[in-house]
């Protein structure tokens, strides 16, 4: 598995319950996270966030004259 910067894992062992923050993203990874006490990690739940793109006209001109050179 992957860990991404900002990704907070929490250990599923209730008497535990520790918790990692990620402050740099893995190359590569296969087996799932776990804790020092041997139990399982788990990625904290996130809400989703709505993006919204900016009506900024100069981003718009852009987009056009990049679809007219294609």
């Amino acid at each position: 598995m992957i860990l991404y910067r900002g990704e907070i894992y929490r250990c599923q062992n209730p008497l535990c319950a520790a918790e990692i923050r990620v402050e740099k993203r893995s190359i590569d990874g296969t087996a799932s996270v776990t804790c020092c006490c041997r139990g399982r990690m788990k990625k904290l739940y996130t809400k989703p966030r709505l993006r919204t793109y900016s009506t900024d006209a100069s981003i718009h001109e852009r987009f056009s004259l990049s679809e007219h050179q294609s």
